[in-house]
């Protein structure tokens, strides 16, 4: 199984993150794993489902399961290489009876004191659909995603805001944090700037994310970005800037979150976005990286 990019290593990683690099290969995620976060995220989902429609019943079951969650997308009913991500073809024979099934177990649970009768009996209806996509995907869910810098990348500016860029992330560091090397986040910020500007002139940065909730994430810019900060949207859309809050950083299931968002009722790190000049992100990293200096000139 050669699933490993072996520059990765060297890239990614700084060299005083021996101690992680020793550990890369004993704490990939396994098979197992991989199947077991499949379908933990799916019947979080399905529990979403349920409680979203019992708080909103103006909307209807088949718009929540194809917007709020995502769920199609790792059945075989969807073909990445001919849809578009974004906006998939939920028409695609199989699919429709699947949802026409999920609702008519859905009308006969959703007045349930509990949605568990629900979770166990719609989850029958691509388990082995799901346990097909583990077994297809293991292998490229352990390879570091595409990104242009580091764990950042970005696109070309929209037309009705041509001077800001939009930053996206995914864990290239898989298994380890992003967040274990403290350099490494503003290493990845600076060298999206440089590109960025260089690429289309743009001079400020957007991002709209959970990690916008994260006091580890916020901790890397500015106060201009905190002041920027929408409310928090808790309308819970199907992808990642909601849902990666329940992936950790080996790419299993995230129990603990998990726990707070059927406990609580809501996420636990709510969508925000928020934006900045890059003039602005230079100075707070150049401050972050003296404090980073002065604690180690101390010890």
């Amino acid at each position: 199984m050669n699933y490993r990019n072996e520059n990765m290593e060297i890239k990614n990683f700084s060299f005083s993150d021996k101690h992680i690099r020793a550990n890369v290969m004993s704490t990939l995620k396994t098979e197992s794993e991989h199947r077991d976060y499949i379908h933990s995220i799916t019947q979080l989902k399905l529990w979403f489902v349920w409680d979203w429609l019992r708080k909103h019943p103006e909307e209807n079951f088949r718009s929540v399961l194809r917007n709020r969650v995502d769920i199609f997308r790792k059945t075989g009913y969807y073909d990445p290489i001919r849809m578009n991500s974004d906006s998939p073809d939920f028409e695609v024979p199989g699919w429709r009876e699947t949802e026409d099934l999920l609702e008519r177990v859905w009308k006969i649970h959703r007045r349930d004191k509990s949605s568990d009768a629900f979770e166990d009996e719609a989850s029958c209806a691509f388990r082995e659909q799901l346990d097909k996509y583990a077994i297809s995907s293991y292998e490229k869910s352990l390879l570091p995603p595409m990104m242009k810098c580091g764990s950042l990348t970005y696109h070309s500016p929209g037309a009705e805001s041509p001077d800001i860029i939009a930053v996206h992330i995914a864990n290239t560091l898989q298994p380890a944090s992003i967040f274990d090397d403290p350099s490494y986040l503003p290493r990845c910020l600076r060298e999206l700037m440089d590109k960025s500007s260089v690429e289309f002139g743009v001079s400020k940065l957007h991002c709209g994310s959970w990690l916008n909730s994260h006091p580890r994430w916020l901790a890397l810019f500015p106060q201009e970005w905190t002041d920027s900060l929408s409310p928090q949207d808790l309308s819970v859309q199907w992808h990642l800037g909601f849902w990666g809050q329940f992936i950790t950083a080996r790419g299993t299931f995230h129990e603990r979150n998990a726990a707070k968002f059927r406990n609580l009722g809501q996420m636990p790190f709510a969508y925000r976005t928020a934006d900045c000049t890059f003039d602005a992100l230079r100075v707070h990293l150049d401050a972050l990286s003296l404090i980073k200096e002065e604690i180690f000139s101390t010890q």
